[in-house]
């Protein structure tokens, strides 16, 4: 990614490695969320034409590759030290009816290497004795974890946005990761979007998703099924998610 006062047409990646000036229309965009969106949105209707990259230097090659270097800022700005502090983080779970996946679930949160954190469970109605049994094995464990505080909520069956609200609710934190029975997340996860929120000054964060099927979690190193990657707000791209 470039700043914004960037050159809005960076033909190049080295003044002597030039892509074909006739597809330019085809391949740069403005540098912006909306650029991009219809960029994209100009592939899905026309479809995609690949950058092919030429040796040799075009008249004006030189001249583009000195003046955008012109444009960027010479150091950045000093981060202030109150953004590096990780930030307190509540991550919402709502369960119903899998008292399995959510001992996994748990468990992902258990193993984080940040915890700067509280974790928020709603039990969104669920049915049966096996299931209310281990539930309360699970209500037990949560109370006696000490590198954060856990605690579980039992809520009447409601929608699944009820319970999320109601844990929101509940929540201290100056983020909130939402999260379902039916996820795992990376040891990482809790720091990285938070660090990663703070630092861009970023209200929402929507990450990459990975998704395996089995009864056991995810192993690093393990392929997964499908990888979802969120492209923002354009509906037409929405479709293909």
């Amino acid at each position: 990614m470039y700043p914004s006062g960037a050159s809005r047409r960076i033909t190049f990646m080295h003044p002597n490695m030039i892509t074909l000036y006739h597809l330019h229309e085809h391949i740069y965009f403005e540098p912006s969320e909306k650029g991009l969106a219809r960029k994209m949105l100009q592939s899905l209707h026309e479809g995609v034409v690949a950058a092919r990259l030429v040796t040799g230097a075009a008249p004006d090659g030189v001249a583009d590759w000195v003046n955008l270097h012109r444009h960027l800022p010479l150091q950045r700005e000093p981060i202030p030290e109150a953004r590096l502090e990780p930030p307190f983080v509540s991550v919402c779970l709502v369960h119903r009816n899998r008292p399995k996946l959510l001992q996994q679930a748990v468990g992902s949160i258990a193993g984080q290497d940040s915890h700067s954190l509280e974790l928020v469970v709603v039990d969104n109605g669920s049915e049966g004795e096996d299931v209310r049994h281990l539930l309360a094995k699970i209500d037990e464990e949560l109370r006696g974890l000490t590198a954060f505080q856990a605690r579980m909520w039992m809520q009447p069956h409601g929608t699944l946005s009820s319970a999320r609200n109601f844990a929101a609710s509940k929540a201290r934190g100056e983020y909130l990761l939402f999260m379902d029975d039916d996820n795992y997340a990376m040891a990482n996860e809790v720091r990285v979007l938070a660090t990663t929120a703070r630092m861009v000054n970023a209200a929402i964060l929507a990450p990459a998703n990975d998704q395996f099927a089995g009864a056991q979690p995810p192993q690093i190193g393990m392929q997964p099924l499908k990888r979802w990657v969120p492209l923002g707000s354009s509906p037409a791209i929405g479709f293909y998610k």
